[in-house]
């Protein structure tokens, strides 16, 4: 076992563990170490972001390398949702201009890079295990292919989504609004069949589909519904999920009927309402999807990681500076983000009155509290 000190450990390497990461390293001389799982997922929904979060590009002193890496503009949305006639809400009017249709895998790489090419320790390939109250802090258990690691800490910060692998060790638990998922597949763009720079909508029986163009000549599709309807249409299967958008899609479907399906693109996730009970706790706190997920009809999944990734950096400079409230007000202002957002996500499914007897619609408009582990 090989035993190294750090000031900050921060577990999982996505936008909200690198902003993290990135930010300490801008504002503070602390030893801090970045610990991923898997940084080379080929596929990841959270594809388009909107114009605001240029702001928080720019607070990480990347805005100039995110222009340089191509992403294509997204000029709004439209959808069909509340009726079949599609509406549409664009980004003219916004003084931030337009939001990207983004390549994540280069995004990701941005941010990823950024961090490995600072003073932080980027470790990869390395999954923590468990912890344990160490004298100044915490003695993290961490695994590799080839051997453990045992890593003290003063402070950590969970960045490691949904899981929420440190805190749920904890004692936090998740509060559940709902138990959604998300089906998410690929297709190649011909020449004459791109679609448009805005994301579409479309709004079923049974929960509802997104599409939107991306880069390299590109299209995701997306399908968010309950489990136990992905369950008993065996939709996992990706013919059976084909066939549900082409006969069930009336705006999406014609858009990618002459496209090249991308052979084993289905991914699934997870894509619930939930915030934890605990969001910080002794010398540690977390931050992303790890404090609070949000539905992705929110359109605010990457931007909220950033955003809390760059706060959980701020709120820690300001506990070394002698702040006894910096970690109170860092859970406060997360829960009330969540309550913000969940007000704005009812009102939005109860704009779809089509379907409201049935159950999709029913729960998301008469949300119930749940507790889960």
């Amino acid at each position: 076992m090989q035993h190294t000190d750090y000031d900050v450990v921060i577990i999982g390497g996505g936008p909200a563990g690198c902003a993290a990461a990135i930010r300490l390293n801008q504002l503070t001389d602390l030893r801090v170490m970045l610990v991923e799982r898997d940084a080379c997922k080929q596929h990841q929904i959270g594809e388009s972001i909107p114009p605001d979060t240029r702001v928080l590009i720019e607070v990480l002193g990347l805005w100039q390398t995110f222009q340089s890496q191509h992403h294509d503009p997204c000029l709004g949305s439209c959808s069909a949702w509340g009726s079949e006639t599609l509406g549409y809400n664009d980004f003219i009017y916004n003084p931030m201009g337009h939001g990207w249709h983004l390549n994540r895998k280069n995004f990701n790489h941005m941010l990823q890079n950024t961090v490995q090419n600072s003073a932080v320790n980027y470790v990869n390939k390395t999954r923590f295990i468990n912890s344990q109250p160490h004298k100044y802090g915490y003695k993290l258990r961490l695994k590799t292919a080839n051997n453990n690691h045992s890593v003290n800490t003063r402070w950590v910060i969970d960045a490691t989504g949904i899981k929420a692998s440190f805190a749920h060790k904890a004692g936090a638990r998740s509060l559940h609004q709902d138990h959604q998922v998300c089906l998410s597949g690929f297709f190649n763009q011909g020449e004459a069949d791109a679609l448009n720079h805005l994301t579409i909508l479309e709004a079923t029986t049974y929960g509802w589909w997104y599409a939107a163009r991306l880069p390299n000549h590109q299209t995701v599709v997306a399908l968010a519904c309950d489990r136990h309807f992905m369950q008993r249409f065996e939709l996992r299967k990706p013919f059976n999920w084909l066939k549900l958008l082409m006969a069930q899609s009336h705006y999406i479907a014609p858009q990618v009927a002459s496209q090249q399906w991308q052979e084993n693109s289905l991914i699934i996730n997870r894509t619930p309402s939930c915030i934890n009970s605990q969001i910080t706790g002794n010398h540690w706190l977390a931050t992303g999807d790890a404090a609070a997920a949000y539905d992705p009809i929110s359109a605010q999944g990457i931007y909220k990681a950033l955003s809390q990734g760059i706060k959980a950096a701020e709120t820690i400079k300001a506990q070394e500076q002698g702040s006894t409230t910096a970690l109170q007000q860092y859970s406060l202002d997360i829960q009330q983000q969540y309550a913000i957002y969940l007000d704005q996500r009812n009102h939005l499914y109860q704009q779809e009155k089509r379907w409201q007897h049935l159950p999709f619609w029913q729960q998301r408009q008469q949300p119930v509290w749940a507790q889960s582990a």
